[in-house]
């Protein structure tokens, strides 16, 4: 179990990319302390989102001078890149984890890289499609997108195990082509395909937000449960059919 932003603990329903063997380059944040070594705050792919005043904004994007999201507001004071061995990504059902015992950072990693603010150096995180801003967070959308995911491994199959199986080693294969299908859709598709896709890409993350906020899939197990027993019990009867009694 990891703890989430809210503090509570939360079970990994699916880790998204599991290789202990992997070499890979990693962005360390750290902050100053009053002994002479820093504070590691987290260190994470530079895509990786962690949240810096309430904003998921991608590893890479972090300044020296921002302020890291968590129990507690932490200052980067320095920027490293260091290189390790292993690459773990723990899917939570709220999309976000603590690291180091007080920093907020996504489960999710940025898909795109959208245009600059005029007047600021920060990333507009926004999910951009066809040159226009959706207005939905990158950390939103991914959430969104992976609410029939989610639901499935919460409540019908159990995805957790896949890491222990050594075939499974690297990206999840539950996860694995739409995530290089949204790799592709974002970065290479062009704008006119991305904005012919918007509508029908928003009302789905729309949907999926209504149907885990509101219902939830015990809720729809439990209502088509309800609707057979009044189709094979009750309509019977409300039409005049009956059994024949030989």
């Amino acid at each position: 179990s990891y703890r989430n932003a809210t503090n509570r603990y939360e079970a990994v329903y699916l880790l998204a990319h599991y290789d202990t063997n992997v070499q890979a380059k990693y962005i360390q944040l750290l902050s100053s302390s009053s002994s002479k070594l820093p504070i590691v705050l987290a260190e994470l792919s530079e895509d990786h989102m962690v949240f810096s005043q309430s904003q998921a904004i991608p590893a890479h994007a972090v300044r020296v001078g921002d302020f890291l999201d968590g129990f507690a507001p932490q200052r980067v004071s320095t920027i490293r890149t260091v290189q390790r061995q292993g690459a773990f990504a723990p899917f939570t059902t709220s999309g976000t984890i603590v690291v180091n015992d007080g920093v907020v950072v996504s489960c999710y990693v940025n898909m795109q890289e959208p245009p600059q603010h005029k007047n600021t150096k920060r990333q507009d995180t926004n999910l951009w499609l066809g040159g226009f801003d959706s207005g939905l967070s990158m950390q939103t959308a991914a959430h969104l997108a992976l609410a029939p995911l989610r639901q499935w491994c919460t409540h019908v199959q159990d995805c957790s195990t896949d890491a222990e199986n050594e075939e499974q080693v690297g990206i999840s294969a539950w996860i694995e082509v739409p995530f290089r299908t949204s790799q592709w859709f974002f970065q290479e598709a062009h704008p006119v395909l991305q904005l012919l896709a918007a509508i029908p890409l928003l009302a789905f993350l729309c949907v999926a937000a209504i149907l885990e906020a509101v219902l939830g899939l015990p809720t729809l197990l439990a209502g088509t449960v309800l609707i057979l027993f009044i189709v094979f019990n009750i309509s019977p009867h409300m039409f005049g059919v009956r059994k024949q009694i030989p």
